[in-house]
Parts: C-alpha cells; structure tokens; sequence
C-alpha cells in the first residue's frame, strides 16, 4: 500500500500542488509522514539539527533585514520543513530504505507516458486542473521539462531490471518524439557523466564502452539533426530548437527577440548575486526570494524580461530559474557548502557495496544536479523532496560508519520499507544485475549508455 500511495503522490505532486493556493508541498508533507516509522532518528541529530536551523534563521531574519526583505511567516516555516526533511532523510539507511523500486518506477513511467497519449489526444490533464491551455502539453506535468525532472529518475530506477528495458526504450523514444527538452537532453547526460563515476571497472574499459555508445547516439544525432526527421518543438524544427537553447544562455538575444528561458536564467544569477551583496553575504533568508524590491528594482534582466513580454510581466522572480541560484541568494555564504557535500554525496554512493542502492542513489544523484544547474523546482516538488532524503541519508551514515565498522549487524536484512516482499530480488525484479552477473559490470546505472 505504502509505495503504491508514494508514487501516485509522486506522480500528482504537480496536480495537487495546482488545485492548492501555493506551489508545492503536500508531497514533502506525505513523505516524511510516510518516512516517519522508517527513519531511526537520535537525539543527537535532532540536537544538530536544531542548531543548524537555529544559525539559518538568525543568519535569514538578519539578512532579510539588511536587504529590505519582508521576513514572512513563510521564511520560518520553509526552513523548519525543510529541517525536517533532512532529519528524517538522514534517519534512513541508504542500503536498504530504498523509496521506489524498480517495479514501482516502471509503473510510473508507464501512467506518465499513458497521460502523455491522453494529452496529446486532446485531453490534458494540467489544463483541466488549471483551467488554461498550457504552453505544450505534458500530461500529469505542467511543462515538458518538468515532464523529465518527475520521469527520468524513475526511468533510471526501472533500469536496473533487464526485463523492464525494452519498455523503458520505447518510451524514452516516445518522449523524445512528442515532449521533447533540453532538461530531458541534459539530465541524461548528467546521468551519464554519474555512471561514469561511479562505475567499478577500470577507467579504460569504461571509456571503451562509452567511446561506442557515444559514437552510436552521435551518428543518430547527425541524422536527425541534418536530415528530413519531421520533428518539431513548438512549430520549430528540431535541430533549430536544440541549436537556440545550446546558444541562446550567451546570446539572449535574437534577430525574432530576446530567448526568455536564457533571461530567466541570466535574471535568476543577478538576483542571487544581488541577494549576496544586499544581505552582506548572509542570504535573504531560505523561501525569500525574488521578495525584495530593493534588490528586484537593480536587475536588468527584470526589465529586459517586463519589456519583452506583451504584458510586461515578471517570470521566475521567486525560483531563480535554477535552484544553484535561488540557495545562493537565500543561504549566502552558507550555500558554498552545496559543492562540497555533492562531492562528498557521489563518492558516498561509490562507496555502497549494493549495486541496487547504488543505482537507486545515483538516480537521485543526478535528479539533484539537475535540478541545481539545469532546471529548478520548489524545494517540497517530488523530486527535490527524494533527492533531498537521499543525499541526507549518505552524508549521515557516512559519517557514522567508521564507529560501526568491525562491529556485527544488530538488525538483520531489511526489507525495502516502501516494498513489502522484496527483500532479496523478489519477482518481477529478480533480474537485477549484480556484480557476478558477468566480469565485464558495469554499474547499473552506467547502462544509460545504451541510449
């Protein structure tokens, strides 16, 4: 029942969210609820905790003060929730508290891809709930990038099962065909470059194996690119469209107008940087920005954005068009904690002697990235929320394993908490690869290749 309600949240994260007055957050509310039971909390990471949201909401109250930012009951509760999340994230144990399966993934690909064909049937679930018709229509998903942040980590999950994979192709190429983006383009090749890493083999062979996947989708690539493949992006042929969004972050500008994804982002760095300068570098507060008109009514970009847009609107003032940019301006200084703790994150994921958690955590990996330096969600989106609970979880027990180390398991295997009956490669997932599966394994991440 538990992992069956986690994905239909999962999957509804972005309908809910849009039949509710704010963004987002009945997702993070059900996971940690969900979680609770799970997760073996100390009193010394409450203690941690605590005093890590204590500095946060000093350090926020301060710099809200400083740059003219309304201090919000919202502030206090975001940063408490996220607090939250990271505790009850860290009280999971990475090896085994895996949160989607990868039979539960592939069933979530699959109603994904089912609402995609509805949508493109003229039934789109996210103009019902919002009552307008949406720039492209992207079934459960307000938008095609969103479409892959919510998709691809579960693609990835799925697989690692053999069996689930020539359904997992078919569906790849069927978004790509009809809901195609660059996060999607951009987030496999972030997976790849995760898979990379993380793979037990030699280096040599891996770039052996990589050198002829690569060579394969690049030869497609040139055939779609230069030939007579009828495939558009919003009435734009296809190579147009890739050769726009590559170009269009250091050239804003174009001879038709302004590329506004490119501006959002451009606008998102300025006001971070903004955000740091006017808060004396100790951040807005966490869930403040985009608040401040002192800082707003600095950014160029605001206004190239307002004068470009027929009724002179404001885009993306809160997000930041990438969440690396809205943490920068909101924690200030505190944020130049991330880069560290994403290296610390992937080398603890090399660590896990499971190949399964492995892939399960490098999904998340590569989501987290994603989401820092491609296209940002609210930190209670779904896969914020997972990316979140995942990375806590390495960097908590991490840390704790050399006082285990040496020492007898006081609990025995664990079944996945979210799958019950699948503690050791149950049916339909018995066909997950293992490190004896042949001598030349790769991690089962690294199988992305394949595309």
């Amino acid at each position: 029942m538990r992992p069956a309600l986690l994905l239909a949240l999962y999957l509804g994260d972005q309908m809910v969210s849009g039949a509710l007055p704010f963004s987002s957050g009945p997702f993070s509310i059900a996971a940690v609820l969900l979680c609770w039971r799970s997760s073996i909390v100390t009193a010394k990471m409450l203690r941690r905790a605590l005093i890590a949201a204590v500095i946060l909401l000093a350090a926020g109250f301060l710099g809200a003060r400083l740059s003219g930012t309304p201090a919000a009951a919202f502030f206090v509760a975001t940063t408490l929730m996220v607090t939250l999340m990271w505790v009850i994230g860290a009280g999971l144990r990475p090896g085994t508290d895996l949160l989607i399966t990868p039979r539960m993934a592939l069933i979530g690909v699959a109603i994904a891809t089912a609402f995609m064909v509805l949508s493109l049937l003229g039934w789109d679930a996210q103009t019902m709930i919002l009552k307008f018709p949406t720039n492209r229509g992207a079934g459960l998903f307000t938008e095609p990038s969103h479409y892959a942040l919510f998709v691809m980590p579960l693609w990835l999950i799925a697989y690692q099962a053999q069996q689930y994979r020539p359904i997992l192709y078919a569906a790849l190429v069927f978004t790509c065909v009809t809901c195609f983006s660059a996060t999607l383009v951009a987030f496999g090749v972030i997976a790849i470059g995760i898979s990379l890493f993380l793979a037990p083999v030699a280096p040599q062979r891996v770039a052996s194996k990589f050198g002829r996947r690569l060579s394969t989708v690049a030869a497609v690539a040139v055939l779609a690119y230069f030939g007579t493949i009828p495939l558009n992006v919003e009435g734009v042929p296809l190579h147009t469209y890739i050769k726009d969004r590559i170009t269009g972050v250091v050239n804003a500008g174009h001879a038709e107008g302004p590329n506004l994804s490119s501006l959002v982002v451009l606008q998102g760095v300025e006001l971070a940087q903004l955000s740091m300068v006017e808060s004396s570098g100790l951040g807005v507060g966490l869930g403040n920005f985009g608040l401040s008109e002192q800082i707003i009514s600095q950014s160029d970009y605001k206004t190239l954005i307002n004068t470009s847009t027929a009724n002179a609107i404001d885009l993306n003032l809160r997000d930041g068009g990438l969440l690396a940019n809205k943490l920068l301006g909101e924690l200030g200084g505190f944020a130049l904690l991330i880069p560290v703790g994403l290296v610390v994150y992937l080398r603890r994921i090399r660590n896990l002697p499971d190949p399964r958690s492995r892939h399960y955590h490098g999904a998340f990996a590569a989501a987290l990235l994603c989401l820092l330096f491609v296209r940002g969600l609210p930190y209670f989106a779904g896969p914020t929320c997972l990316a979140l609970f995942s990375m806590a979880a390495l960097l908590h027990h991490g840390q704790s394993a050399r006082a285990r180390r040496g020492r007898p398991r006081s609990r025995g295997t664990h079944a996945l908490p979210c799958e019950s009956g699948s503690a050791k490669n149950s049916s339909p997932d018995a066909n997950l690869e293992t490190p004896s599966d042949h001598t030349d394994q790769q991690h089962l991440l690294g199988h992305v290749h394949e595309h």
